[in-house]
């Protein structure tokens, strides 16, 4: 082999080296990549519809990238408008409200909380699935046996009086959920994204999402 046929050679084998090694490069960052910008880098920790009674129904998220040791804490609340409004009840729950995390031992909660596993948002999640959690509800509550016949919310808050067969009494109407690993009946691998719902008896939906 000549000296210009060797030179040529070892330009070749580096050349393939090269090659080779961007190659697991960019295998590598195709697996690990897509869970931290897409679409993960876009979401957000809080989002609010309005409601046509003039009620704003809200979720907040303290995170969105990881179930931290402390928990993912979700909350869901209703903002009421300028003035106060006296709202009918009503079954308009745009999914599957059993499967909710509302207020434990209350009768006629109207707002809740669902996990779905996979992204979602306001077009497709009537195609997800609530997922069940293993929230446990405290033992020494009693629950009225019927819902509010109506919400007289305050103007600008969500204090609420509600009127339960001509008796009535003072609703905060703000859910709160803490997530941990354990809350979850299946294992959750990294990278898998999760859809949060908020929803209302009025039909209203926010949806946030998170990532483990």
């Amino acid at each position: 082999m000549t000296s210009g046929e060797d030179t040529a050679y070892k330009k070749s084998v580096r050349n393939t080296v090269f090659l080779l090694i961007v190659v697991v490069i960019v295998l590598v960052a195709g697996l690990t990549l897509p869970a931290f910008f897409t679409p993960a880098g876009t979401f957000s920790t809080e989002t609010m519809v309005g409601d046509p009674n003039g009620l704003t129904l809200n979720l907040d998220l303290n995170a969105t990238h990881v179930l931290s040791p402390y928990g993912l804490v979700i909350t869901v609340w209703i903002n009421g408008s300028s003035a106060i409004d006296n709202i009918t009840a009503q079954d308009s729950w745009p999914v599957n409200q059993t499967m909710l995390w509302r207020a434990p031992c209350v009768a006629g909660w109207p707002i809740g909380i669902g996990v779905m596993s996979g992204y979602y948002d306001q077009y497709n999640y009537s195609s997800g699935v609530i997922l069940p959690l293993k929230q446990q509800a405290p033992l020494d509550c009693q629950a009225y046996s019927t819902g509010p016949q109506s919400f007289l919310v305050e103007a600008e808050g969500s204090k609420a009086i509600a009127s339960t067969n001509g008796s009535d009494e003072t609703w905060d109407l703000l859910t709160t959920l803490v997530l941990t690993r354990s809350s979850f009946t299946q294992i959750q691998t990294p990278g898998e994204i999760f859809t949060i719902i908020g929803a209302d008896e009025w039909g209203d939906v926010t949806i946030l999402h998170f990532v483990t």
